[in-house]
């Protein structure tokens, strides 16, 4: 219920992870995450140290096709930066019930005193401009010979700054400006929007009660739901976590009302369908747990 309410308000995914600190004890050295961060305090107390940010906008890096190659680090691709200097520190005594949100970058140090503490980390993965480019590549992959193109199999031992490769990284260069287009990225954004929300885990369903869903039943949406519609020439398609539904246009307006109202009687939906198709068709929205009775 948490991590759903966390989603459906921050938009993204959340991870969330519980840690028992004995007292006297400190996890982790300092460090900075490329997520942004919520604590949660339940009980006991810990001291966090925070420093001015290591690094701007860290990203994570979520696209990665060849994951045993990313396996092992390279001397020297893991910088270590110092920290910032003290003057810059701020520290905050967490008790239970407070809540401490930390943006990516900053630089803290965590641990506690003289007591015991147990809190909950809300790790945000926020979504970047990096994602929306990602998406928008594979979408160019189709229409792109030149980024199917194979490297030659000897790269090891290559040298890139070489008349031949210098002529295939401007050809490359080229062709991203063709085919990374803004209605490729547009594009790119409404495919993460709605890999999003079909992604969500779906909410159980009610029972309908004993006497079934008339026209006088009265709905809403249910809480931490997060839903897209869209539409193209034929109808409209409804997304909401953990599934989705094909709406003909007939009862578009309907959705469109659900969507606006939140709470509402089947009998003030506006359409020119008869009772029992509009209550079939709240029926199946309530299926689907997209909606709930209200009491």
């Amino acid at each position: 219920k948490l991590q759903q309410h966390f989603e459906a308000n921050l938009q993204t995914d959340v991870n969330i992870n519980l840690y028992l600190t004995p007292p006297g004890s400190r996890a982790f050295g300092a460090h900075y995450d490329d997520h942004d961060v919520f604590i949660i305090q339940i009980g006991g107390s810990k001291i966090w140290k925070l420093f001015a940010p290591a690094e701007d906008t860290p990203v994570e890096v979520l696209h990665r096709g060849r994951a045993v190659w990313l396996q092992k680090e390279l001397p020297g691709s893991k910088m270590v930066r110092p920290l910032p200097v003290a003057e810059k520190e701020w520290a905050v005594k967490m008790q239970a019930g407070d809540l401490l949100y930390v943006p990516r970058g900053h630089v803290h140090q965590v641990y506690s005193e003289d007591e015991e503490s147990l809190h909950l980390t809300v790790a945000v993965t926020v979504v970047t401009w990096y994602e929306v480019v990602v998406q928008s590549l594979l979408e160019a992959l189709k229409d792109s010979d030149m980024l199917r193109e194979a490297l030659p199999p000897d790269i090891s031992g290559r040298n890139f700054n070489t008349p031949y490769f210098n002529d295939r990284i401007t050809k490359v260069k080229i062709d991203l400006q063709r085919h990374l287009t803004p209605e490729i990225m547009r594009n790119a954004l409404d495919e993460i929007a709605r890999r999003f929300v079909v992604s969500r885990q779906a909410l159980p369903n009610e029972v309908i009660p004993d006497e079934g869903i008339s026209i006088s039943t009265r709905l809403r949406i249910r809480k931490d739901m997060v839903y897209r519609l869209e539409e193209n020439l034929r109808e409209m398609i409804f997304y909401y976590s953990g599934g989705y539904l094909v709406v003909p246009y007939q009862s578009s307006e309907m959705l469109e009302y659900i969507i606006e109202k939140k709470e509402f009687t089947i009998s003030d939906l506006p359409s020119q369908i008869s009772e029992q198709a509009r209550v079939n068709f709240v029926t199946q929205l309530f299926d689907g747990g997209f909606l709930e009775l209200v009491s």
